[in-house]
C-alpha cells in the first residue's frame, strides 16, 4: 500500500499536503496543512492521513494563509510524517505510521504564524539545517556545471 501511496503522490504537481514550507527571513519550517486555491495554510505540527490514491487529510491547528505565488520550488526534500489505516480499514489500533519524502518549498513572504510560540515540530531545526545544506550543495553543482 505504501508504494501505491508513493507512486500517486509522486504524480501530484505543485504543493501538496504535507510539503514544507521554508520561511527564508525567520527560517521557520512549516507542513502545508491546508489548500485555499490562492493560499495554503502552513502548520509546524499536526497528523497527517494519507489514503491510497494519496488524498491527505489533516488534523491539528493552522496558520494564516501564504500566498500560492510566492512560493518557490527548492531541490531540498525532506522526509514527513503521515499515516494511514493498515490495509486500507479504517478502526482503532489500525494506524500505520510511515515517512515519506516531501518537497520543500521557499518563500521570502513574511511568516504571519503564531502557533510556533507554543507548538513545534520536534525536528524542525535540525530539518531546517537540512535544507540549507541541501539548497548550497544545489548551488556549488550548479556553479561548477557551469565552469
Amino acid at each position: 500500500m505504501l508504494a501505491e501511496i508513493k507512486a500517486a503522490r509522486a504524480a501530484f504537481d505543485g504543493p501538496r499536503l504535507g510539503d514544507y514550507v521554508y520561511f527564508t527571513k525567520t527560517g521557520q519550517l512549516e507542513r502545508i496543512s491546508h489548500n485555499l486555491g490562492k493560499t495554503l495554510q502552513t502548520s509546524p505540527a499536526g497528523s497527517f492521513c494519507i489514503h491510497k490514491n494519496a488524498a491527505t487529510s489533516f488534523s491539528g491547528s493552522l496558520n494564516p494563509g501564504t500566498p500560492l505565488l510566492r512560493l518557490k520550488p527548492s531541490v531540498a526534500t525532506l522526509p514527513g510524517k503521515f499515516w494511514f489505516f493498515h490495509h486500507g480499514i479504517s478502526g482503532p489500533h489500525r494506524a500505520v505510521d510511515v515517512e515519506i519524502d516531501c518537497r520543500v518549498y521557499v518563500t521570502s513572504a513574511k511568516f504571519e504564524g503564531f502557533i510556533v510560540e507554543t507548538v513545534q515540530a520536534d525536528d524542525a531545526i535540525a530539518l531546517s539545517m537540512d535544507i540549507e545544506r541541501q539548497i548550497m550543495d544545489a548551488k556549488r553543482t550548479e556553479k561548477r556545471a557551469r565552469t
